[in-house]
């Protein structure tokens, strides 16, 4: 009589996800074959199943934002498989990263603060992988008004308006 005997891939054992490898019967020789046929003249059985660490990967969607002096909420995607695992990490004080899902596909979201200097740049990591957030430098504008002064010889005074944005 014959049988058969199919190994379910991928298998998830202790949160790690594995794949279907390879199987050996009675100690004999190894094979990929999946499902495995058996002859039931050969008692007992011992099926011997290799399983493989199926590796996580992750990638970022998109991988960068640019972002105005006022700061703001951003976010981005990792994509990795259902059982991966994974954490955000900030490399400046001025990321926030908000509460959210830390396993499988899901939203990094995060808060940037408003910016009163020169341009910067931090990063985001999840996974091995940099989300790059650059912010822009605070500008200052102004006007004066008058532009110009027209004195005579013995001097003057000119009244002069500054204006500038909030």
């Amino acid at each position: 009589t014959s049988f058969q005997v199919n190994f379910t891939s991928p298998q998830v054992i202790g949160g790690t996800q594995y794949v279907f490898g390879s199987t050996t019967v009675n100690g004999g020789y190894s094979t990929a074959a999946n499902p495995l046929s058996l002859n039931s003249g050969t008692y007992p059985l011992a099926i011997k199943a290799t399983l493989t660490n199926l590796a996580c990967s992750y990638s970022l969607s998109p991988s960068s934002q640019t972002l105005g002096t006022s700061g703001g909420l951003g976010s981005f995607a990792v994509n990795t498989g259902a059982t991966c695992s994974w954490s955000a990490t900030s490399s400046a004080s001025w990321i926030t990263i908000l509460p959210g899902a830390s396993q499988g596909t899901a939203k990094v979201n995060y808060v940037v603060a408003a910016n009163s200097g020169a341009a910067r740049t931090g990063t985001i990591s999840v996974g091995g992988q940099a989300y790059s957030i650059t912010q822009q430098a605070l500008t200052c504008t102004f006007s004066i008004n008058p532009a110009v002064g027209a004195f005579n010889d013995t001097g003057g005074t000119v009244r002069v308006g500054v204006t500038a944005p909030p």
